[in-house]
């Protein structure tokens, strides 16, 4: 989880700078990768924060076994959506997005309230007891680095 939390704030954070100085093409792909990694890692997060550990599928790790309630997380549902349609399925809808450039333009702002989940998942002591009880020392070194920096902001 720690992995998946680092990779979405640095995702988010490569929003506020631009790629327009590299060669048009190169530029494009870098920013394609940028939202592409937001929105993969924003979607594994999503399933990690809201899904109840009673409702788990398979083997997965869920905020509530690190004694982090699992809630939904404000505008999710309308994510997840984009996510869906505009990543993970090749539509009608999508083919739309990619002839008109403008509406599939994104907003770092729709993160937000996911920034805030992880911010207090990372500042929580369930999570805390787990990765010192349980990790090797190079996932607490990324752990104490994640707190450091992302929580205070």
């Amino acid at each position: 989880m720690g992995y998946e939390i680092q990779m979405f704030f640095s995702s988010i954070l490569a929003w506020r700078f631009s790629f327009d100085i590299l060669h048009p093409w190169l530029g494009q792909y870098f920013e394609n990768a940028r939202l592409e990694t937001t929105l993969v890692h924003a979607r594994i997060l999503l399933d990690f924060f809201e899904h109840p550990a009673n409702q788990r599928t398979k083997d997965d790790i869920l905020a509530e076994d690190l004694d982090f309630p699992a809630k939904p997380v404000d505008g999710s549902g309308e994510l997840r959506k984009k996510i869906n349609k505009r990543l993970a399925h090749l539509t009608y809808a999508r083919a739309k997005f990619l002839d008109h450039p403008l509406e599939k333009e994104w907003s770092s702002d729709v993160f937000d309230p996911l920034l805030e989940r992880c911010k207090e998942f990372l500042a929580a002591p369930g999570p805390k007891a787990f990765i010192e009880h349980n990790a090797d020392d190079i996932a607490r070194t990324l752990w104490d680095d994640l707190t450091t920096h992302f929580v205070a902001e």
